[in-house]
């Protein structure tokens, strides 16, 4: 084992795993692929909806206890934890911080600037470049292949939709004319489990999406063309540089479905690349973090790891009213109102 990853300490500040949540689903993966690695690296879960913990159990994240980061502290150990963009200010009290960017700042709702003394690292080279500040890369594909079910015969008659987030930040999307569309829900009484969406992804002919989402490289991987609806929730896709647009077109026409549909090997490759390269941007990534915070170390600072509801509730207030400065006062009720409604129905199915 190599001793400076040893030394390297994470803690990832997330959710339970969600399967249907692709955000959460990279923190977690993250924090497996860094004990790949030979470092040692928890999840804090903060569970802002859950009753109950729940992680993957084919993936090594183990949980962080109080008592094990009250060992870390008395040791003299100083862990690097990693938020995403969503999480405003510093939770837990962290002297380092990384700011693992999954998404482009402020898009849902979180804070549009960070602290200096962060350390910066973005998603994608699209979420790099809509940055102001300097940072680096780490792509960490968040579809794991040995999962998709087998393609069966496309069904020419099942063309699909998705427009979770664009719903609750914009609202309901706008009818298309001559084609009856089947729709995929992640949260709420219509939700489908991830088999169902898998299974649908691989039988239909199409799917046409209103925002960025991993359901388009699901699709993709299962030979199923993309049809991105423009508008302003949209904007530049998250991953065109990592896994380009082979698949998927702008354009609701014929020639644009041909296009993407005889496009879509290239872009299962494009895709199976990008696992490869990950590995390589995560040890970039150790060295990349061990230089900034021997410039700039923190100090050995006792962590609390949430446990209350009160913990959890002032965690909801940051974010809440991190969203009412980044989108305005309707938006966020209507966000609130949204996600208020879909976890009450999704927890009285």
């Amino acid at each position: 084992m190599n001793q400076s990853r040893a030394d390297n300490l994470f803690y990832i500040y997330t959710p339970s795993w969600r399967e249907n949540a692709a955000g959460i689903r990279v923190l977690h993966y993250l924090c497996d692929s860094l004990n790949s690695i030979g470092c040692s690296a928890f999840l804090v879960l903060h569970n802002p909806y859950e009753s109950t913990i729940k992680t993957n159990r084919e993936l090594n994240t183990p949980i962080l206890s109080q008592e094990l980061a009250d060992l870390h502290f008395k040791d003299g150990k100083i862990p690097t934890v990693i938020y995403s963009e969503t999480i405003p200010g510093n939770p837990l009290g962290a002297s380092q911080i990384v700011r693992y960017l999954l998404n482009y700042v402020g898009a849902l709702g979180g804070p549009l600037s960070f602290s200096e003394d962060e350390l910066l690292v973005s998603y994608t080279k699209a979420i790099q470049e809509a940055t102001s500040r300097a940072s680096s890369i780490l792509f960490l594909p968040a579809v794991k292949r040995d999962e998709l079910p087998q393609v069966p015969l496309k069904n020419p008659n099942l063309n699909l939709m998705y427009a979770g987030k664009y719903r609750a930040f914009v609202g309901k999307p706008p009818e298309l004319p001559n084609i009856e569309l089947k729709e995929i829900y992640r949260d709420g009484p219509m939700k489908q489990s991830r088999r169902e969406v898998l299974s649908l992804l691989a039988e239909a002919n199409s799917v046409y999406l209103w925002e960025n989402s991993t359901i388009a490289t699901e699709a993709i991987l299962l030979g199923t063309p993309c049809i991105f609806m423009k508008n302003d929730f949209l904007g530049t896709v998250i991953a065109g540089y990592e896994l380009g647009f082979e698949g998927t077109t702008f354009s609701n026409t014929e020639e644009g479905i041909v296009s993407a549909r005889n496009s879509l090997e290239i872009g299962k490759q494009k895709y199976i690349a990008a696992e490869e390269k990950f590995w390589d941007q995560l040890h970039g990534f150790i060295q990349h973090h061990n230089q900034h915070f021997l410039e700039s170390p923190g100090r050995p600072q006792r962590i609390r790891i949430p446990k209350s509801k009160n913990v959890v509730n002032r965690h909801r207030v940051r974010l809440f009213f991190g969203m009412l400065r980044t989108i305005g006062i309707r938006k966020t009720l209507r966000v609130a109102m949204e996600f208020g409604r879909i976890r009450f129905s999704s927890k009285n199915r």
